[in-house]
Parts: C-alpha cells; structure tokens; sequence
C-alpha cells in the first residue's frame, strides 16, 4: 500500500489556528517516503527499454572488424579485453588531468562517484542482455567514471590544443586517433548520453546545458543526436524501385548536389534530384555498418540510415555512377577508385533487413515523372 505522510507542524508548537493561517489556500503539505521514493525509482529505470546493443551474430561473422574495438573499450561489453588494456592506464590519466584542473581532487571525485551511484541502476539498463555484464555497482561506477571522464577529455583536447600534453600517443601518432575515432564510433563500445552529460555539468554552476556538438570531433559529429528524428513521409502501399544515377540523367532526369540540411533533405520536384552531399572516407563502412546494426535492434521502427543506405545503393550501382555523381560534386570520395566506391555500397546492401523503406515516396515520385515524360524525351533517350 502506498503511504503518504501529512506533515504536522503543530510537533513546532503551533496551535491550530497559526497552522491554517500559515497555509496558502489548497495548499497540502505532503512528504512521500525516501524510501517508498527509491524503491518505485528504481523500479521505473528497469522498465525503460535498453538503447546500448550487442550486434546480431549474423553481422559479426560478415565483418568482425567492423563490430569490434582495436584500441579501446568503452562500456562494459568490452571492458577488461586482454587486447585493450593498453589504453587503460592513458584513460585514468585523462581522468586525472580531468579532475586536477581545478583545486581539491578528491571533494570532486567524491562528487562524481556519488552523482554516477544515484544513475548506476539507470546507466546499467541501458545496455542490452545486462545479466551478461560481471561487474559489481563499485566496479560498474568505476568503470563508468573512468571511461566518461576519458571521452569529457578526449573531446575537450581535441577542441582546445592547449590542453594537449606533449608525446600524448593520441595526437602524435595519427594513425592511432583514427583507430580510436573508428573504436568510438561502433554500436557495442557506447555510453549513456545522460550520464556523459551528468558528468560534464557537475563541475558547472549554471543550469545543464550538455555537450556541446562543437566539441565533437568530424565523424562524432556526424551521429550526434542533436537534431530531431526527421518524420517519414506518407508510406506508398508496394517497394517502388529507382535506377542507377547515370540512368536516371539518361532518362532526362537532372542530379543536384544541396549545400543545406541534413543526408536525408533528398527531394525530387519538377524532373530535379536533389541530393545533399555525400562523403565517403575511411569510416564510411564501420559507421553505416554500426548504425545499421544500432537500428535493427530499435524498437521505434525508424530505420532512416538502413533506408539511405539502401539508396544509395541503388543510385551507386556501378563505377560509372560513382564517377557521374563525382562530377556532379555529389559525392565526395577519399577512396581513389570509383569501383571501390561502387562495391561498397553494394556490401552494406547486402545485409539491410527493412520491413519499411523511408524513400519509397521519393522512388515513386521520381517513378511517376519518368512515365509521363516517357513519350516527350528524344528517342536516342528512350532505351
């Protein structure tokens, strides 16, 4: 049964008449139990569904390297790996020149321990299969804050030069920033938003205001959760199919490339494709590869990435339509050979499983226009 305790102010010494004459009219004083408070709190961070997953094994075998960190864990699925405690000690040293930037260390370690034990419940449901996770609260919150205040770090550094230590490994040795870049990127070596965000304001006076995305490094950026989840477009009732893109400019229709908006602004109107900018780099199939994996364990049906995805393998399907789209400043490519580009798109398709595509609306539009413009193109058009 739930209990409610009326606050009693006569225990003060407060005759009856001062006690009303104290209240504001309607004004009930109502103080709910602490712990009735924490048992339903608890309670409700286990019911929120978890939104850090393990990638289908199906994935795994496709490209293990895809999926799997190299130089870093974050997270508990790949904490304590043999391969990966290299990195260890250079996270508690950004731990360190974290929290020794100002004054009285150990007070502000002691806030943050405290602030990641009121979460830990709710930071550990976060993560799929989390009976998996052998940790104990103190290892889990250890864990928690090493590895948060090493990414608070790691972005202020790469933001700020200043703080940069000289002979740090990270900024020195380019080729191992770029594997920590591509290790943060992946779907099984995430954190908590909401605990990254904790930690970053706890040190702060002011109101929360989170991470600012003008921290993030290019790539991080990239996925920041900034931006509101676009809302699909009225779904067409059948799988509308689309051409490569250098048939689409053979059949008549114009290619564009958007300097505004998000990858998902593509619009058709009037026989013009506008496309926003596409940029392929050493990333590109790691990123895709996890965010695909990342919204096939999404219960909320968006699949926006695995529909883009999937497009662009339609409009990319062969070397010639990476170098028309090049061409076009469509796309833009770190990969030398325009066959390279080609058949990567060719490998994320493969392994896309979508019950809804977002650009079926797109598809049909650009479908529709072909069909009634069909008989009006010159006839050395009509193949």
């Amino acid at each position: 049964m739930i209990v409610f305790e009326i606050k009693s102010e006569m225990e003060s010494g407060k005759t009856n008449t001062e006690m009303e004459s104290s209240k504001r009219p309607g004004e009930e004083i109502i103080q709910v139990h602490d712990e009735l408070v924490s048992t339903i709190k608890k309670k409700m961070d286990t019911v929120f569904p978890h939104c850090i997953c393990r990638v289908q094994e199906r994935l795994v075998q496709e490209n293990e390297k895809a999926y799997y960190p190299e130089l870093i864990s974050i997270g508990p699925f790949h904490h304590g790996k043999e391969k990966l405690k290299d990195m260890e000690d250079h996270k508690w040293r950004y731990l360190h020149a974290l929290l020794s930037r100002k004054p009285n260390l150990e007070a502000r370690l002691a806030i943050c321990v405290n602030a990641l034990r009121e979460c830990e419940l709710k930071a550990r449901n976060c993560y799929a299969k989390k009976e998996s996770i052998n940790l104990s609260c103190d290892e889990f919150v250890k864990m928690m804050l090493v590895d948060g205040c090493f990414i608070i770090e790691l972005f202020l550094k790469y933001a700020h030069r200043s703080l940069r230590k000289r002979g740090d490994p990270i900024f020195t040795l380019h080729e191992r920033f770029r594997t920590l870049r591509c290790d943060m990127i992946l779907l099984e070596n995430q954190y908590p938003l909401f605990v990254l965000q904790r930690l970053f304001n706890l040190p702060r006076r002011q109101p929360p205001t989170g991470l600012d995305p003008q921290l993030l490094p290019p790539t991080f950026s990239e996925v920041h959760p900034a931006a509101e989840k676009p809302t699909p477009p009225k779904q067409s009732s059948k799988r509308e199919k689309l051409q490569s893109a250098s048939k689409l400019h053979e059949s008549g229709i114009k290619l564009r490339k958007v300097n505004e908006g998000v990858v998902l602004d593509i619009a058709f109107e009037n026989g013009l494709l506008s496309i926003p900018e596409v940029k392929i780099h050493q990333y590109t199939e790691t990123l895709f590869r996890n965010l695909i994996a990342g919204e096939e364990c999404n219960c909320d049906n968006f699949v926006h990435v695995t529909s883009y995805v999937f497009l662009l393998s339609k409009l990319i399907s062969s070397p010639k339509d990476a170098k028309f789209l090049r061409q076009k400043k469509i796309l833009i490519s770190s990969l030398k050979e325009d066959n390279d580009i080609s058949e990567l798109f060719k490998k994320l398709s493969k392994e896309v499983e979508m019950n809804q595509f977002y650009f079926d609306w797109l598809c049909e539009q650009v479908n529709e226009y072909k069909s009634a413009t069909w008989f009006t193109l010159p006839s050395c058009f009509q193949k």
